[in-house]
């Protein structure tokens, strides 16, 4: 397929079939480009080429650490043609969703040092949108990849909220886990978007890169009925971790121990998520998480992390364990199956609970029986806590 790129409408070759393809549009690689694309709407006839324009002005940068792939040309389909068909923007092979790195991070593929760095490139990233007049908008954790050294890219540019003179071109899209309270419910064709929008989302996605992909407002639900959707939680500002509680919530058993993350850390996510429910504009700016980040480091959340709670009674377990399947197995038949599996699951955690109390022998030798008095700590993190160095 043949196209006409930018003022000069230089010939170039796009190549089929799409590298991606999804609802609006498709990525298709260049001949002779391996580190541009061309991307090509569905509905050229909503192409806004005033929008592409602005953004190309504005946002052509990349660094070490992160890349906005911004429009780098625009395309047409005739040199008489004023029917702007997609644009140019570059390409960074092998990059990951972020998604997919909640993913590594739970099941260990990724230490917590990347979750730092990337985080810390992902702030910069942010950073140098902001000081260009623009808004992400629509943060999501499809529209950033990872790429190699953890370096961020951000995609899907042409979505961004950005101002040119008087007009501002607005997002209509956006993913309500990461859309701030005020925004929750509010059609977005219909404002504009905040810089401090945009903070919200990057404090949900720097919560999730240092606890193992879990989301800020994800949590236990102990009260009456279904328990309320993310968008919900956050509309009402039902965060888990806050510091006097919430009633009816409680943070993941399975998460990592939230008092293992630094102090200064702690402090940004309770003004993003606590005082920020409350007044947008206290919420940390990309800067302030970028100065923050590059100071701690691994072995910071190593020095906080919990030594004494990863051992649990047996009685603890045993009890956990048939609640569990005896909720899930209905029939008689079925219960009676509980108790045989939960015999032999007794011994083995008995057997655990025995290797973990000979492992914890006071000076004098003896062997002694451990009680926990904690929530057990994710193995990343116990880990993390004798060897912060290990991953």
């Amino acid at each position: 397929m043949k196209a006409l790129a930018g003022k000069g409408r230089r010939p170039i070759e796009i190549k089929l079939p799409p590298l991606h393809e999804g609802g609006e549009g498709t990525i298709c690689a260049i001949e002779g480009q391996s580190d541009r694309v061309a991307k090509l709407p569905k509905d050229v006839q909503h192409v806004c080429e005033a929008k592409l324009q602005a953004l190309r002005s504005r946002l052509q940068i990349a660094t070490g650490t992160f890349c906005i792939c911004a429009p780098q040309e625009l395309l047409y389909s005739s040199k008489d043609s004023s029917l702007c068909i997609g644009c140019v923007m570059p390409y960074v092979s092998h990059a990951r969703p972020l998604f997919q790195i909640y993913r590594e991070l739970r099941n260990g593929k990724l230490s917590l040092k990347d979750g730092l760095s990337i985080s810390r490139h992902l702030a910069e990233a942010f950073a140098n949108v902001h000081q260009s007049h623009s808004q992400i908008a629509d943060v999501n954790d499809c529209n950033v990849l990872v790429a190699a050294g953890n370096r961020v890219v951000i995609v899907d540019v042409d979505s961004f909220q950005v101002q040119d003179g008087g007009q501002v071109y607005r997002c209509n899209v956006g993913r309500p886990e990461y859309t701030p309270p005020e925004l929750q419910g509010v059609s977005f064709s219909s404002i504009d978007r905040t810089v401090a929008c945009d903070l919200f989302g990057l404090g949900v996605i720097i919560f999730s890169l240092l606890m193992r992909g879990f989301h800020p407002f994800a949590a236990g639900f102990s009260g009456s009925g279904n328990a309320p959707p993310l968008g919900t939680r956050i509309r009402n500002g039902v965060f888990p971790y806050a510091q006097r509680g919430v009633p009816h919530y409680r943070p993941k058993q399975s998460a990592p121990p939230y008092d293992a993350l630094p102090a200064e850390v702690r402090r940004l996510f309770r003004r993003c998520f606590e005082g920020g429910h409350r007044d947008p504009h206290v919420r940390p700016t990309a800067k302030e998480w970028v100065q923050v980040l590059q100071r701690v480091t691994a072995a910071d959340f190593a020095a906080n992390c919990p030594t004494n709670v990863r051992t649990i009674t047996t009685v603890q377990a045993f009890d956990r364990l048939r609640a569990r399947l005896t909720k899930r197995l209905k029939t008689t038949k079925k219960i009676a199956v509980v108790g045989v599996i939960g015999a032999v699951s007794m011994g083995i955690l008995a057997a655990s609970v025995s290797h973990w109390a000979v492992n914890a022998l006071p000076a004098g030798g003896t062997t002694r029986t451990t009680v926990a008095t904690a929530k057990p700590t994710p193995r990343l993190w116990w880990t993390l806590a004798n060897n912060p160095y290990k991953q």
